[in-house]
């Protein structure tokens, strides 16, 4: 690449330049997402990433002339490379900049912590699909990044941007299916980190990416396993001023992608109150139950986002199935990209969820019913029609959901090929979430007995061992979310126990209220 090209790339990065320093326009406030004090000109580029002191690591990313080092190892050069093409860019779903895929993994060679964690990832990549590959590399690289990453937690002087980085990326190791589980868990100690960073929906670059890869993770979970989201999402910054912001950040995908995501958990925060007041009184429930304006709000910001999103977020193409030579009864839509795609999935499955908890009116009425399937047939003509395999893991949480919608014996036909078809992809067995789905449509043939919610997640798991945090090797997902006790330095059963010193910089971290992480 040319200087010139190299220098664009770092912009936009680093998202804050001394233009003394460097020859490029100096940005304009419409490129943050926020305005936090930190965010000023006179910062060193890198800085923005860690608010309350420097990381080495950051400054080297934000960088523009510096020596980079080269693998020489065969077998290194050949498994970063499977984590470049085939784990960072599920990594950087939803990451217009791909940062995993293809910023990270060149400074992550100067980086031995960031390096082995990457490398086990593509290890365990490779024993995944090549079976005869064995699990010992991906253990071996698993345990020499954790004993890196150990040794840092126990230094007050550590960079917790390097930090929070490593640990994420061995946490979505820990998700990857294999035939052996490790005991730790990094999807809690990087959400730690990433909440001792201070990074949120406003941080922009590597941290706001960290950010919204650990949380859309637990928004599935929750979405799957009926928990309770650990983080508010009140407190994650998101600019909702839809109304407002479309001529200054319209082009902006990070920012609508942290829109709807926070809709989402929102919507899914209002429906698990709308299901703690089922089985009471009609006064009761009136009581416990949010009020239709809550509802009205939310489903206004689907309507809203839906309407105002980018051009790279809408789809390029919608033929309904007779338009069609496909044979399917779900219409055809046609979307750019991965992070449009993961975003439109989400957005279906905040309308499927507001049409399920509707304060006052009954999932049987016929509207909701409507709202229903006409969400769930575009998700799963979305999920059917698209041929990008790295967003096959996260299909089959969002083609449950629609699944249970269907009422018409085409159609659920058609869906359980959609899932044998993703499942070849995964390597896993869709026969129980099948016989599950087959109970809640009344099945003639399906099984007598019937399906409680809790067993429909048990089968979820077999489905993707990968798809809750356990609490051991091979258990079933725990009934609450694990990162509502462990997912935070201030709480009690934090993670890396008997590691973990304070940063020097926690002083200044002591002005966030960790339980709802507001700003001060």
């Amino acid at each position: 690449m040319a200087d010139d090209d190299l220098t664009n790339l770092f912009q936009s990065v680093a998202h804050s330049f001394d233009p003394l320093s460097f020859d490029v326009p100096h940005p304009n406030a419409a490129d943050f997402v926020g305005t936090d004090t930190w965010h000023q000109s006179h910062l060193v580029p890198g800085d923005e990433l860690l608010p309350h002191g420097t990381s080495h690591f950051a400054r080297k990313l934000a960088g523009k002339h510096e020596y980079h080092a080269f693998l020489t190892d065969p077998e290194q050069v050949s498994l970063l490379r499977t984590f470049m093409e085939d784990i960072g860019p599920r990594m950087d779903i939803m990451d217009e900049m791909n940062h995993f895929s293809h910023i990270l993994p060149g400074f992550a060679i100067g980086e031995p912590i960031l390096l082995n964690a990457f490398l086990a990832c593509g290890a365990r990549h490779r024993s995944f699909v090549d079976p005869s590959y064995g699990d010992e590399k991906a253990a071996h690289y698993y345990e020499a990044a954790t004993r890196d990453l150990l040794n840092a937690i126990h230094d007050p002087n550590r960079d917790s941007v390097l930090c929070a980085t490593a640990a994420l990326a061995l946490g979505f190791s820990e998700t990857m299916q294999t035939r052996s589980r490790h005991n730790g868990d990094h999807t809690a100690g990087s959400r730690a980190l990433i909440r001792e960073c201070g990074w949120t929906a406003k941080t922009p670059g590597l941290g706001g990416a960290c950010f919204r890869i650990s949380v859309s993770a637990e928004l599935l979970n929750c979405m799957r396993y009926n928990w309770t989201l650990s983080w508010d999402p009140n407190a994650w910054g998101v600019d909702m001023d839809m109304d407002h912001s479309q001529a200054t950040n319209g082009g902006n995908q990070d920012l609508w992608h942290h829109r709807i995501l926070y809709i989402f958990a929102r919507v899914m925060t209002f429906q698990s109150s709308s299901r703690s007041s089922h089985g009471l009184s009609d006064d009761a429930a009136r009581a416990t139950q949010p009020d239709d304006q809550e509802w009205i709000t939310h489903n206004r910001w689907c309507e809203q986002w839906a309407k105002s999103i980018p051009r790279s977020l809408v789809p390029l193409g919608h033929l309904q199935p007779w338009q069609t030579s496909s044979n399917s009864v779900f219409p055809e839509v046609w979307l750019a990209n991965r992070s449009a795609i993961v975003s439109r999935l989400f957005y279906h499955a905040s309308r499927i969820l507001l049409a399920k908890s509707h304060p006052f009116q009954s999932e049987l009425d016929e509207n909701i019913r409507k709202m229903q399937r006409s969400h769930a047939y575009e998700m799963c003509g979305l999920i059917a029609h698209t041929t990008d395999q790295g967003v096959a893991d996260i299909s089959l949480y969002f083609l449950v959901l629609a699944a249970e919608c269907l009422d018409t014996r085409a159609a659920q036909e058609e869906v359980l090929g959609i899932f044998d078809t993703i499942t070849k992809v995964t390597g896993s067995s869709a026969e129980p979430i099948k016989n599950d789905l087959k109970q809640i449509w009344s099945w003639a043939d399906a099984h007598s007995h019937t399906v409680t919610p809790a067993q429909m997640h048990n089968h979820f798991y077999e489905l993707d061992p990968s798809l809750s945090i356990p609490n051991h090797p091979g258990s079933s997902p725990s009934p609450h979310n694990p990162l509502l006790t462990a997912g935070d330095f201030s709480l009690e059963n934090h993670p890396y126990q008997a590691y973990y010193v304070p940063p020097h910089h926690q002083h200044a971290l002591n002005q966030y209220h960790y339980g709802t992480f507001d700003l001060i």
